[in-house]
């Protein structure tokens, strides 16, 4: 618990001055998103999915962050960082085609939702400076596609990813606002998720219906 303590001071300290060093990198800028693919490596190690439509027609995404491996990424090094940058631009990306899928001129579709699992985040990845450095640099990018999420919803958040959002809190502060934030107890939050998600938009192990099937599945 110590050691916990003394690397989640050190983070507190030391990555904000890397903010003005990331901030000041031109994002890449890409124009295949709609058909690129990313490598098998990061594709089935940073799966997230289309889970449906809420009961306003508004988009479910739901990403299983707490096993994205972002720290195996920069062990290996080379090509692969930026293979995972175009992954994540490339979701946020198609979060916002996807709002257009059931929106009408009747009744527009202009947010989203979004369901992050973190289970299996772990102290491997909030000790590596360099893996936070590159969550902060991200989480901007994020912010700014989250202003068009109507409601997030974050489980299985424990110790270690409550430090990780303690950390992020100034940069995604607006969107965790909107963003209920829940423990490892699913008796505790599978009730809340289905008052505003539907059945059959969720796999069974979050409250949802048995024979679920996703929209579209990006991994």
């Amino acid at each position: 618990m110590l050691d916990t303590f003394r690397i989640s001071v050190c983070l507190y300290i030391f990555v904000p001055a890397f903010i003005s060093s990331t901030l000041a990198e031109d994002s890449i800028k890409y124009d295949d998103l709609d058909t690129w693919e990313a490598p098998p490596e990061i594709r089935n190690n940073f799966v997230y999915y289309l889970s449906g439509f809420d009961f306003e027609d508004r988009p479910i995404w739901i990403a299983e962050t707490g096993k994205w491996d972002a720290r195996k990424i920069f062990d290996a090094g080379g090509e692969q960082l930026k293979m995972l940058n175009k992954h994540i631009d490339q979701a946020l990306y198609r979060y916002n085609q996807s709002l257009s899928i059931r929106s009408t001129p009747e009744s527009p579709v202009t947010e989203g939702v979004v369901l992050l699992d973190m289970e299996g985040y772990d102290m491997r990845q909030l000790g590596h400076t360099r893996t936070i450095q590159w969550v902060f640099k991200k989480a901007h990018d994020v912010e700014v596609v989250a202003r068009r999420m109507a409601k997030g919803f974050m489980i299985n958040v424990n110790f270690i990813g409550e430090r990780l959002i303690n950390i992020l809190k100034p940069v995604l502060g607006p969107s965790l606002a909107r963003t209920d934030i829940y423990g490892t107890n699913n008796g505790t939050w599978i009730p809340k998720l289905l008052r505003h998600l539907p059945k059959e938009s969720l796999p069974a192990f979050y409250g949802g219906s048995a024979d679920f099937v996703p929209a579209a599945v990006y991994g």
